[in-house]
């Protein structure tokens, strides 16, 4: 629906006469503006003594009428510039509404003001068109897949680059380029107190910090990048002594101003609920319009934080009860209904997934040994257990950097564990992490065509034979129209050497391509005809990982 000017001047003159003589404020906005393109709505109210950043103190909110008349409410945020001016009580303050119309056609927007917990009124009122655009739509949850809310499917390729160094944004925003450009299309990001500090004091936000992550938001936009916003992490709740021990910084620290004397407590404690809450609904505010926020992560590893008297067993109930208020604070202010997801512990996760507090199940893995081979293991176990999405949000070698190979061979086993699970290698401490990216893309150039919600794909056994007769091992899968297949060569491999992959129970004829994975580039495309009820794909084998993609095409 959209309205003309005519009709949606009679809409406004038609409201009653108390809401109109409320309507006292100036609002600057785009008259028209692209489908999941973000409308930025800027307005003035009188400033007044207290932390504009409080809901119970002022609470601003846009009510937006969408064309189909659904009524969608997004917290407004306070304005401040990277260097804020101070002000004074009844000087104007600039209020900011950051909008992302999913539907085309004609938009009314309400401002409504709570002053003190008093009931809402009417500040104001505004127009603007939504038209077509070829901006990317949100990450939705499809059963056990991702998929975008424009129906496509949506595999998470990418890597955890959690910081960057501090005050140095721009080779950062390098980085980001870096990683699309080979073919990545996520990436994790930590708020973390060295890097993105974002709550500098108990309820108060840094207008520089947060215009650090305005620019990496802007710039996972332009480059099609979708972020995992990690909020907590455990080394916020460590106390001296512990690996990471930064609870002296925390901002909740009552040493700080905050109200918990110590960590645990920050699950416990009402006035933390509160200041929590509150900094949800800054993030979704200010940030929540972007399609490129893939999920909002409430916790990093939360089992590993510091709990006093009692180990986190001890305390798992109180931790599953702040995720419930945490994810329920979040449904409510969030109108676009992003991905909510915690880590990594994985009893309390499908807790919360049962609870339909969480969205999806994410995955945290390091091994001193073969990380490809758990990582199978562990997707295709928990791809039985529940009916949900899952990311390895993690995973590497324990001791020891990940490198080009182990990133190759990760990305696939999960995908072909998991039957279509996302995995992003931890990268933060790595020296020259680019040097991995274009093992990402070449993964993901295998993996993006496979339609794996329409596949109906179930693991299907494969043996490999070497003429050396060293061990090889392969993961297969089976679906309605296509047979999937990655053989790794193992130990000793050389290039060239002659490898056959067997699938058993075969009849017919199948196309075939077989990829080098490693390059993300076809080795060869043939037609095979299945001999001895079996298919034996004969080739010569790279170093690292083959892929096959096989589809019947006579029987």
């Amino acid at each position: 629906m959209r309205f003309s000017p005519v009709i949606l001047s009679l809409i406004l003159c038609a409201l009653p006469a108390a809401a109109r003589a409320q309507e006292q404020i100036k609002i600057q906005l785009a008259p028209t503006v692209g489908q999941y393109a973000r409308e930025e709505i800027s307005f003035q109210l009188p400033r007044e003594q207290g932390n504009p950043c409080d809901p119970a103190q002022i609470a601003v909110d846009g009510e937006f009428t969408t064309p189909s008349g659904q009524k969608l409410l997004l917290p407004a945020f306070n304005w401040e510039g990277a260097q804020p001016a101070a002000g004074r009580a009844g000087e104007a303050a600039t209020w900011k509404l950051r909008f992302s119309p999913v539907e085309i056609g004609s938009y009314i927007l309400r401002v409504r003001v709570s002053r003190h917990g008093q009931p809402a009124q009417q500040a104001g009122i505004a127009a603007f068109d939504c038209i077509a655009s070829n901006r990317t739509a949100f990450v939705r949850r499809s059963g056990r897949y991702f998929k975008l809310s424009t129906g496509e499917g949506f595999l998470p390729v990418g890597a955890n680059r959690c910081w960057g160094e501090p005050g140095a944004l721009d080779p950062y925003l390098q980085d980001m380029k870096a990683l699309s450009d080979a073919g990545a299309n996520c990436l994790r990001i930590w708020l973390a107190p060295w890097w993105l500090p974002i709550e500098k004091g108990p309820g108060v936000y840094d207008p520089a910090v947060a215009a650090r992550l305005d620019r990496i938001v802007e710039q996972a936009e332009a480059l099609g990048l979708r972020l995992v916003v990690c909020i907590e992490q455990h080394g916020n709740l460590q106390e001296a002594g512990s690996e990471i021990a930064l609870w002296r910084l925390h901002p909740y620290n009552a040493v700080n101003g905050g109200p918990c004397a110590a960590p645990a407590e920050f699950f416990t404690k009402p006035e933390a609920l509160g200041l929590f809450r509150n900094r949800l609904r800054y993030l979704v505010a200010r940030w929540g319009y972007s399609s490129s926020v893939m999920a909002w992560e409430l916790f990093n590893e939360v089992e590993f934080a510091d709990y006093g008297p009692g180990d986190f067993d001890a305390h798992r109930g109180e931790v599953l009860a702040w995720h419930r208020e945490m994810a329920r604070c979040l449904r409510e202010c969030d109108p676009w209904h992003h991905l909510v997801a915690t880590s990594s512990d994985i009893d309390l996760q499908r807790r919360l997934l049962d609870e339909e507090a969480l969205d999806m199940i994410q995955l945290h893995l390091y091994d001193r040994q073969d990380v490809a081979t758990r990582l199978a293991e562990k997707c295709a176990e928990l791809t039985r257990l529940v009916e949900a999405p899952l990311l390895v949000g993690e995973f590497g070698r324990k001791d020891e950097n990940a490198g080009p190979a182990l990133v190759t061979d990760g990305v696939v086993a999960a995908a072909m564990g998991g039957i279509g699970v996302g995995a992003l290698p931890w990268l933060q401490d790595v020296t020259a992490p680019s040097a991995c990216y274009a093992r990402l893309g070449a993964a993901r150039l295998f993996l993006e065509g496979i339609r794996w919600e329409e596949g109906q794909f179930e693991p299907m056994p494969v043996s490999i034979v070497r003429q050396t007769g060293a061990p090889a091992h392969g993961i297969g899968l089976k679906g309605r129209k296509q047979m999937l297949a990655v053989a790794w060569p193992g130990p000793g491999a050389r290039e060239g050497e002659e490898l056959t992959l067997r699938i058993g129970g075969a009849h017919g004829r199948f196309t075939c391509e077989v990829w080098d994975l490693e390059r993300g580039k076809t080795l060869r495309n043939s037609i095979l005809t299945a001999t001895a009820d079996a298919l034996d794909l004969d080739m010569v084998a790279v170093v690292g990982p083959v892929g096959f993609k096989i589809e019947q095409i006579q029987r």
